[in-house]
């Protein structure tokens, strides 16, 4: 039964996504929004400049293993999220970078990331205790204050995994 409402959000969102198209010059943007929400994937808006796409994205859990950056991309540029529903005081992220360089920020709180989201701050909500917000090998963040998080990576050709512990 739980497939069978998956099924059918899936197509009303299917449904809805392919309806708000604004014109038939682009259809990166729909095609997109189609695959993702056709192979189970999950996302996560980004709001940026007044467009809003949706980007792949991975969730984490405390000792939840490794996962694999997903990245939505367009040529060798590629911007994923992780989000982190439940960081706990003084856990700690493992990113690595497997090809490429990873740039990483992260904002307090969950999906959706519009121009109203924080932006945590470095310091105070984590620190980098090894590494830097560019990921080229590997680096580890503490999250400072327990709570929600959602680490939006960019890349230049870049893939990588992230690891809570």
């Amino acid at each position: 039964m739980k497939l069978i409402k998956q099924i059918g959000v899936c197509l009303v969102l299917i449904s809805l996504l392919s309806a708000c198209k604004k014109d038939d010059n682009n259809d990166d943007t729909t095609n997109l929004a189609l695959l993702l929400a056709l192979s189970g994937g999950s996302t996560c808006t980004v709001t940026a400049g007044g467009v809003t796409l949706p980007v792949a994205s991975v969730s984490s859990t405390q000792n939840g293993g490794v996962s694999t950056i997903a990245l939505t991309t367009s040529g060798a540029i590629g911007i994923g999220a992780i989000q982190i529903p439940s960081a706990p005081t003084n856990s700690i992220g493992l990113i690595t970078a497997n090809t490429g360089s990873l740039s990483l920020t992260v904002y307090k709180g969950t999906c959706p990331i519009t121009a109203a989201s924080s932006v945590a701050v470095a310091g105070v909500d984590y620190t980098f205790i090894s590494g830097t917000a560019t990921v080229t090998t590997t680096a580890q963040i503490r999250f400072n204050v327990a709570g929600p998080y959602t680490i939006l990576v960019t890349s230049n050709g870049g893939t990588g995994l992230f690891q809570l512990n």
